[in-house]
């Protein structure tokens, strides 16, 4: 499948197995990717709080050992909640908690914590179909292994060297 991103083609892989309608979810997935966490462009301006946070996220997560990671990341993502009840309109917060928690939950599974697991795969998927939602768009039945989907795809886009996530 390609998918056009910022005039570059992207080839991603979906695996074996799965569906017409799970690579249509995922293609769509994959081009709300490209809009990212952000509210739309304007001229240049300083990042708001929310804004910051975020970036400190996908920073803790590229750059920790995998423990260091987790606990770093899970603060950021409490104070996401909390930012995304006190400043709604500052971040697109369902897509970035959903992909924080898309994060903690291949963290959790790679260091065996199954109950943190299973918290953090339908909090990703509740936030999924909630950003979803907003687009007009039917909720999805996420499984595990679509959310590592995509979650490979963002990081093979985004940051495709030194991932934490998955442990294969």
């Amino acid at each position: 499948m390609k998918i056009l991103r910022n005039s570059a083609i992207i080839h991603t892989q979906t695996g074996e197995g799965l569906s017409g309608l799970i690579k249509v979810l995922l293609s769509a997935l994959l081009i709300g990717y490209s809009l990212g966490c952000s509210k739309p462009s304007e001229s240049k301006r300083e990042l708001n709080q929310a804004e910051k946070l975020w970036i400190k996220v996908e920073y803790e997560y590229r750059t920790n050992e995998l423990h260091t990671a987790y606990r770093l990341i899970l603060v950021a993502n409490d104070e996401l909640e909390r930012m995304a009840i006190a400043r709604p309109s500052e971040l697109n917060y369902d897509y970035c908690l959903a992909r924080v928690n898309g994060r903690l939950f291949l963290m959790a599974r790679s260091m065996g914590d199954t109950n943190a697991t299973e918290r953090f795969l339908k909090q990703s998927v509740l936030h999924l179909n909630a950003h979803r939602k907003k687009q007009g768009v039917d909720a999805s039945n996420y499984s595990g292994k679509s959310i590592e989907l995509l979650m490979s795809d963002w990081d093979a886009t985004v940051h495709s060297a030194g991932t934490n996530a998955i442990r294969r």
